[in-house]
Order: C-alpha cells, then structure tokens, then sequence
C-alpha cells in the first residue's frame, strides 16, 4: 500500500510537474504572441489614425474653402508652424485690417492639400516653398513667387534609434514629404556627411501631425518637421540632430500667386508682404509670448516653454539667384523639371 501510495504520489509529481511546464511554455508563447499583437495595433492604430486625420482633414478643408462669407478677401493656404506665425499674428492683432487688405487664412496640415487646394483654385495664394515653386513654374504652370522667407527644418531622430550624430543616418527611415523643401533639406543633409539621397529610406508623410506621431512612437527612426512639430517630438522623447540653418540652404519659404491674381490685384499682395514685416518685428520685440497661442485652436500644440526652441524670426526677401540655382539644379538632378528650360522665374521684378 505504501508503495502504491509513493508510486501514485511520484507520478502525481511527475504529472504536476509537467503541467507546470506546460503552463510556462503556453504563458511563454502568450506572451510572445501579446508582443507581435501589441505591435501589429500599434501599426492598426497609426493607420486608423492617420485615415481619421485625412478624412477630418479633407471635411474641415472643404467647409471652409466653400465659405465664401467675404469673396474680395485674398485666399491664402498656409501650414500651422512657426514659419507661417507672421501671418497668423498679423490677422489675430488686425495688422491686415489696418493696411486695408482682406486676407483669408485657410489652414491646412499636409502640403499636399495645400497644394491640390491652390491648383484647383479654392485659394489665390499659397505658402510654399521654393523647390515646389520651381517645379511648378518650369512645368509651365503660371505661378508668381510674391516674396521669400526662412524656413526652418529639424531632424528629430526617435527615441528607440539611437542616433546620436548625423554620420549615423544611413540607411535609416527618415519621415518625409517628397519633392518639396523637405525633401532638399533631406538631400542636403546626407550630402553634409558625404551620402546620397539613396542612402536614405524616406517614406512620405505629408500630414505633420501624422510624422510627429510616427517618431514619438518609433515607428520610424526620425523625421525631418518644421516648428513647433519639432518641439512636440522632442518634447516626448526624440532628439533634436540638426537643422537646416546649419546647412545654410538659404531662403526656402516662399509666398505664390497664381498670374491672374496677381496681376489685378499686386498692390493687395505688397501690402500683406508689409504685414508680414511688421509682425516679425512685433514678434521679435516681444520674447515672452507664446507664439502658439496665435495658431487656430483646432490646430493648436501644447508645447513646455522650457522645450520649445524659439528662433528670431526674418523679414521677408525675394528669392536668392545662388539659392534658386541649387533648387534648380537638384530639381533636374531629380528628374522633376526638364534640363532644357530656362531658369526659374522672380517675376515679381517685371
């Protein structure tokens, strides 16, 4: 009886012991499969939300480039980043009403809509930059560049990429938008350590808000963003690398109107150029304010003073012969323009 009742206990051991592993092995292999899921909803998640940007973004773009509350008013698509601030000041604090010009900013969060909105028409004018505006005038498109400025760019590297010097971005993914300032910069930059542009994996992501978003959750090793977008990310962990004012590309923002527009109506267009001045002026002499508060509220970041990287801003210029040529010359390199046509435009000077 007593070694029926050791046999029995020891196999209970054996058996007890085997469940054991068992239950191990299955919690193992839960949770390596908990791993591969949280991955694959966090990719479910960035696409859901980056649909749900596109489809709130093209709703609200279409509300209100058909508000037609003031007709006379000058169209004018531009970005919410600190680029554009001069023209978000300007309109908050009535510098537009005081010059006795009618402007109607209309915010966009990807280039592209920009973009489509002013081809199509919805806008007079556009806040662009000079590698689009070459494309577009040496494609034959009538497009006039009313006035230049400083574009700030950064590259933000994602917290989980470890990359702690710009020698170190071969063959890294780096978040873009393709055939624009962003783009030059990107190039620029890999030149700066004796690399080529197909040294760099550089998937488009027009959306801002959807490129931050894409480095705070390492999905991508960094992205190249405009402020206050750059700060955001810093702010949840990236690493501000460098900038495009230490590759000293010159003057990339760019003020456009189609011919006709500015044809009737060019003294209107000289006087938002005016309004524009005085707001960096303005901005400039007053260091203490938050300049995101004069963002639109639906576009609104919330950024830590303490982490938010505040640069004098420039008074606006016409567009540099050096700088256009360079824009000119990686355009072709690209393919984007014919390397029969002549060279890019100031039609402003005429």
């Amino acid at each position: 009886m007593y070694l029926r009742l050791v046999s029995w206990e020891m196999s209970n051991f054996v058996i007890m012991k085997q469940m054991k592993l068992w239950m191990l092995a299955t919690i193992l292999t839960f949770a390596r499969k908990l791993q591969n899921d949280m991955r694959k909803l966090i990719y479910i998640f960035v696409w859901l939300l980056a649909v749900g940007l596109c489809a709130s973004c093209n709703k609200t773009d279409k509300q209100v480039v058909s508000d037609d509350s003031d007709s006379t008013a000058l169209k004018l698509a531009l970005l919410p980043t600190v680029d554009c601030m001069p023209f978000y000041y300007a309109d908050s604090v009535g510098l537009f009403d005081s010059l006795g010009v009618k402007v109607k900013l209309i915010t966009f969060e990807a280039a592209m809509d920009a973009d489509t909105a002013f081809a199509k028409g919805h806008t007079d004018g556009i806040v662009s930059d000079l590698v689009k505006a070459c494309i577009w005038q040496e494609n034959g498109d009538s497009v006039r560049i009313a006035m230049t400025g400083q574009l700030r760019l950064w590259l933000i590297t994602a917290l989980n990429a470890r990359l702690l010097k710009t020698l170190s971005i071969k063959e890294k993914i780096i978040g873009i938008t393709r055939n624009s300032a962003v783009d030059y910069v990107a190039d620029q930059l890999l030149a700066s350590v004796k690399l080529q542009s197909l040294d760099l994996n550089k998937p488009q992501i027009n959306n801002l808000k959807l490129r931050t978003l894409m480095v705070d959750q390492n999905q991508y090793d960094g992205a190249i963003l405009p402020e206050p977008f750059a700060s955001e990310a810093v702010a949840r962990g990236g690493k501000r690398l460098t900038g495009s004012d230490e590759l000293k590309v010159g003057d990339l923002l760019c003020v456009l109107f189609n011919d006709s527009t500015y044809q009737v109506r060019k003294a209107e267009i000289g006087l938002i150029q005016k309004a524009y001045d005085q707001a960096v002026a303005a901005l400039n002499a007053d260091s203490t304010s938050n300049l995101l508060n004069y963002l639109p509220q639906k576009h609104a970041l919330y950024v830590p003073d303490t982490l938010f990287t505040r640069s004098p801003l420039s008074p606006s210029s016409q567009p540099n012969d050096s700088t256009l040529q360079k824009v000119k010359a990686w355009a072709q390199g690209r393919g984007l323009i014919p390397q029969q046509r002549g060279a890019i435009h100031n039609k402003t000077k005429q």
